[in-house]
């Protein structure tokens, strides 16, 4: 995810119906979780560090799973990434030539021939990353389809502090109505894949601030960034031949009072039956 903040998601209590699909799909969404930075490239590399940290001389986990004999396949939609030494990346430049849906502008192009990718894998695991655009500002009335032009009237100047907070908070609140369509249209696709446990993660990389403090944006100094720049949702969708595989309950979570992007890392070695001197169970949060 990209500069998504739970407070806007209805899954965290948000007034406005912003997540009105996921809340029909079985979501476990983990409250109290905080970025380790506030802003992109760093919080990427946080996520896939087993340390937790945003700089580190260590692997980063796509490389480590390949290495390891897992697929990795990563989708882009945005830019940031640490380098990576996997068996496929694709752009959305690429990808916008095999797209055929209505949404190859925006991040729906992520899913142009997804399940045939799954597919195509001959190995056991496979790890996907789709990086997407979500809702990077300040433009966002650009990042979702009109027709997701739900909540009005909207702020379409470059220079936020020209809108009223309302026109403000309606186009990024629009972007993650998008966002959660975005994601339901990923579990539908995910669902169709047949004999095979099907884990999805979604985690953002840093929250966002909308005029709170006169504060715009992102990447404000962590020790004083509000807590909008740091707090993002982390939802977890399983399907049931995992839950099957696993003798898993569907809102099984290892509870912890907060959780953060270094739980990552752990939890798909978990997900993967990996273990390693790496591997640290405490942060594996669907561990039993």
């Amino acid at each position: 995810g990209e500069s998504a903040r739970a407070n806007n998601f209805s899954l965290y209590d948000y007034s406005k119906k912003t997540n009105p699909k996921l809340e029909k799909q079985n979501i476990i969404s983990l409250k109290n979780t905080t970025s380790t930075t506030t802003y992109t490239t760093a919080s990427i590399h946080s996520m896939l560090s087993h340390t937790g940290a945003a700089s580190s001389s260590y692997e980063i986990l796509p490389n480590y799973l390949q290495k390891q004999g897992v697929d990795v396949f990563w989708r882009a939609n945005n830019w940031g990434e640490p380098k990576l030494s996997i068996k496929e990346y694709k752009s959305a430049k690429e990808l916008k030539k095999i797209c055929k849906n209505k949404e190859c502008s925006y991040d729906g192009v992520l899913l142009a021939g997804l399940k045939k990718q799954i597919n195509s894998s001959k190995k056991d695991k496979i790890f996907l990353v789709l990086h997407t655009e979500g809702s990077h500002g300040p433009l966002y009335y650009k990042k979702y389809p009109k027709t997701f032009e739900k909540f009005t009237p909207v702020c379409k100047s470059v220079d936020l502090a020209n809108c009223t907070n309302e026109e403000l908070v309606n186009a990024y609140d629009n972007s993650i109505l998008y966002t959660d369509h975005f994601l339901n249209n990923t579990i539908n696709e995910l669902k169709k894949i047949k004999n095979r446990a099907v884990l999805l993660l979604y985690i953002s990389d840093h929250g966002e601030s909308l005029g709170e403090f006169s504060l715009y944006l992102h990447g404000t100094p962590y020790s004083i960034a509000p807590k909008y720049q740091k707090e993002i949702p982390f939802l977890i969708w399983k399907s049931k031949e995992y839950l099957k595989q696993k003798k898993e309950d569907k809102n099984y979570v290892n509870v912890k009072k907060s959780y953060g992007q270094d739980n990552i890392f752990h939890t798909v070695m978990g997900a993967f039956d990996m273990r390693s001197n790496v591997y640290n169970k405490k942060l594996d949060i669907l561990r039993k």
